[in-house]
């Protein structure tokens, strides 16, 4: 019996199509490991053509062109991402957001198949962003963090950076890693987030091929995620 591969929907209404982030190392690794990939972006706002869906060497790739968000002009984009995302996300596996404006896609939505890939700080950003007025700009980095706050609590987030991690709340690493192990009926035991952005979780395990009365009914184990440690400087 043959299994369908997984479908995702890749979508951004402000980064370049060629984004190498998105189109050279995500998309790619995805394609690379055998999941059926659409791309919505804003080909034709950075003067691209629309590719052909089809084999581009690592799988199947099919394409969708977005408005894109510039400046002041973000509302017309905005809209149309959320209309995508609310009329497809059903027919996909996952949903791959690259802009924290795409957020507000789900909102007044049931869909629970969301991740949010985070690029940059967003709030400090939008300080520096010169089409926001003066005046508006700490209200806007304000209300960027209350949404911050929201999406991290309903979709798991995929850190460019682990200095990110910093911006969010620890417990999410550890409250992430408890669905994650929920899907594979494991158990979370310990979990523990370092200063350094490293989370260090024990998971427990069921059993389920053993002989009575011999060994444990289930097993434990340790996984560490986080950046590299440091070289020991006396080895």
């Amino acid at each position: 019996m043959t299994t369908a591969p997984a479908t995702i929907l890749v979508v951004t209404v402000v980064h370049h199509p060629e984004d190498a982030r998105i189109r050279y190392r995500e998309i790619i690794a995805l394609l690379d490991d055998g999941w059926q990939v659409t791309y919505a972006a804003p080909f034709t706002g950075y003067n691209m053509a629309v590719p052909s869906a089809g084999d581009d060497g690592n799988g199947f790739l099919r394409f969708i062109d977005l408005p894109r968000a510039r400046g002041r002009r973000r509302l017309g984009a905005m809209s149309e991402a959320r209309r995508l995302v609310q009329r497809s996300a059903g027919r996909y596996d996952l949903v791959l957001l690259h802009d924290p404006e795409l957020l507000l896609s789900v909102l007044g939505t049931r869909a629970r198949n969301v991740v949010w890939d985070v690029h940059e700080d967003t709030a400090a950003a939008v300080i520096a962003k010169p089409w926001i007025p003066r005046l508006l700009k700490r209200v806007v980095a304000a209300a960027v963090h209350r949404v911050e706050r929201w999406a991290e609590r309903r979709m798991p987030l995929l850190l460019a950076e682990y200095v990110y991690q910093e911006r969010f709340d620890a417990d999410s690493a550890c409250a992430e890693s408890g669905r994650i192990a929920r899907r594979h009926q494991a158990r979370i035991v310990g979990c523990e987030v370092g200063a350094g952005g490293e989370v260090s979780v024990t998971i427990s395990v069921q059993i389920d091929h053993r002989l009575t009365g011999v060994g444990p009914d289930r097993a434990e184990g340790r996984a560490r995620a986080g950046p590299d440690p440091a070289p020991d400087p006396d080895p």
